[in-house]
């Protein structure tokens, strides 16, 4: 629960330091560049913000939903790992059988 908070925080205020690059734009001079040059870096500056956000408030979306927990989840995570363990003994087996047969085969 403390981490959910940390992570929403987090978000929050990158967020609103995101927002407040786009209203209050700094980093190149005005002197350096031409009007339209300016307005066209502005424009984009804009938009990858919004992005950002955009990307932001998804990524969080996802990390509370994803780790919500419900019984489905559990058994689902109980059959994984199952599953890799078996992977993991059929390959334990598969390689034990080979250095055994490799071993009577130089025995004979």
């Amino acid at each position: 629960m403390k981490l959910v908070f940390v992570r929403r925080v987090s978000s929050a205020l990158l967020a609103v330091a995101l927002s407040l690059q786009c209203v209050f734009p700094f980093g190149v001079s005005a002197q350096s560049l031409s009007a339209p040059g300016m307005e066209n870096i502005e424009s984009l500056n804009k938009q990858i913000a919004a992005k950002e956000v955009e990307l932001l408030k998804l990524n969080s979306d996802f990390r509370t939903h994803y780790t919500a927990r419900d019984r489905k989840k559990q058994r689902r995570m109980k059959f994984y790992d199952f599953a890799a363990g078996a992977v993991a003994n059929a390959g334990d087996i598969h390689y034990t059988n080979e250095s055994v047969l490799e071993v009577s085969k130089e025995a004979r």
